[in-house]
């Protein structure tokens, strides 16, 4: 498994960004991705199915011309932080698929 985070700032008050959070989970599949914060994922996908660059071309159609995203491969030799017990259980047993 590869993991990829998704960083994102949405400017557009009001809108709907449901196909876009609906794009997120279609690219990890069932139960691969976490949303541990609010404009903040982390997916998980298969081998070499996709790469930063493939991500960004899937989600990019979902957003406005004035918001921002980022997608990067999650280095899990080198991570720490604050956040919810289910993130890094899930991290755990999944690092290593």
């Amino acid at each position: 498994m590869k993991f990829y985070t998704i960083t994102y700032d949405l400017r557009q008050p009001g809108r709907n960004y449901s196909a876009l959070y609906d794009a997120i989970k279609e690219l990890a599949g069932a139960g691969n991705w976490q949303h541990p914060m609010e404009s903040f994922w982390v997916i998980a996908v298969c081998g070499n199915s996709y790469d930063s660059k493939q991500i960004f071309e899937r989600l990019k159609q979902h957003i406005d011309a004035n918001d921002s995203i980022i997608v990067t491969q999650m280095n899990l030799s080198d991570y720490y932080g604050k956040s919810s017990r289910a993130l890094w259980d899930w991290i755990s047993e999944n690092k290593n698929r």
